[in-house]
């Protein structure tokens, strides 16, 4: 759930909401003690995020559901991975195919995915994917995504991924670079 006392709306489409968080302020003094991660449920609070939100509205056809009428759990990645684009074009980062002509970055290829799922959809429902960023790291970053059907929380998804761009090496491979520090201050 969004916590509204956090949250200003940037922008609103019909299929994407852009949600910018304000992290409150922390105390003067901290212990470097972690406090305990969950509530023993299962369910980790990360606190509030490092960057903004993208939300992405996805209608769920019969085409996308298993013979059992629930969707298929492919799906769900293919929709993360859509919200991972649209995150960074809702941030005012330009699409790929444009950055690949002005600076050299390929995209942000996949390295790493974990899904846990709670509950099903079905064809006929809208679901949304929260999506944001969990960490940067130096050449990686981790975008956590959160699909809901109203309040309900269906699963949950991390993807690590990376800025990337052709090997001068060798054309016919990638490798990552640094996050430009422009995109970060973007998502930010």
């Amino acid at each position: 759930m969004i916590r509204p006392w956090l949250a200003t709306w940037v922008s609103r489409e019909p299929s994407c909401l852009f949600v910018q968080h304000h992290a409150p302020e922390r105390p003067a003094a901290r212990s470097r003690a972690r406090p305990p991660r969950g509530s023993g449920d299962g369910h980790i609070d990360r606190g509030a995020p490092l960057s903004k939100t993208q939300i992405h509205r996805v209608l769920v056809h019969f085409g996308d559901c298993d013979p059992a009428g629930i969707v298929f759990f492919p799906n769900f990645s293919r929709w993360m991975d859509e919200s991972s684009l649209l995150y960074f074009m809702a941030c005012g980062v330009p699409p790929w195919r444009e950055l690949v002509k002005t600076r050299g970055i390929v995209g942000t290829p996949l390295l790493e995915i974990h899904t846990r799922f709670m509950k099903p959809a079905t064809y006929g429902e809208t679901i949304e994917v929260h999506t944001t960023v969990e960490e940067w790291r130096a050449k990686t970053f981790t975008h956590r995504h959160v699909v809901r059907r109203g309040d309900d929380i269906l699963c949950e998804g991390t993807e690590v991924r990376a800025f990337v761009v052709k090997d001068p090496a060798n054309p016919d491979r990638i490798k990552a670079i640094p996050i430009p520090e422009d995109i970060k201050a973007l998502c930010s």
